[in-house]
């Protein structure tokens, strides 16, 4: 069992991990991440261009690494019900919710398993 402290420095390392290896793919983009602060990773959000987010989610779930889109934006909740006039005025809103796509981040994986999901996101981009 982690201590609060020894979790967020493992997910950390997590990010760090995933920085260094997926930040040189041309057709991903990692999150921002500023010096002067010191976020608690939650989730690694990655981008895509939106016509390769389905494929890219299906060939992880085909690979047996679970992937999802979080982020959904406020005004895109059933609750709202929102007209597509609403959609339309966000359009920085909808293209991060149409390239967004969440890879695991958890304090259980392994070292083989990022190296895992690193190797099958990079494959992704050789298909």
């Amino acid at each position: 069992m982690f201590s609060l402290h020894e979790f967020k420095i493992q997910r950390r390392k997590i990010f760090e991990f995933y920085n260094a290896e997926l930040s040189e793919i041309l057709w991903l983009n990692t999150p921002a991440h500023r010096d002067y602060v010191d976020p608690f990773w939650h989730l690694y959000p990655v981008r895509v261009r939106p016509d390769l987010r389905k494929g890219l989610i299906a060939f992880l779930k085909d690979s047996k690494i679970g992937a999802q889109v979080n982020y959904l934006p406020a005004y895109r909740h059933p609750a709202f019900n929102s007209s597509k006039e609403i959609l339309n005025s966000f359009p920085n809103s909808e293209l991060f919710y149409k390239s967004e796509v969440s890879i695991p981040m958890h304090t259980n994986l392994t070292d083989s398993n990022l190296e895992y999901i690193v190797k099958k996101i990079k494959d992704f981009g050789r298909l």
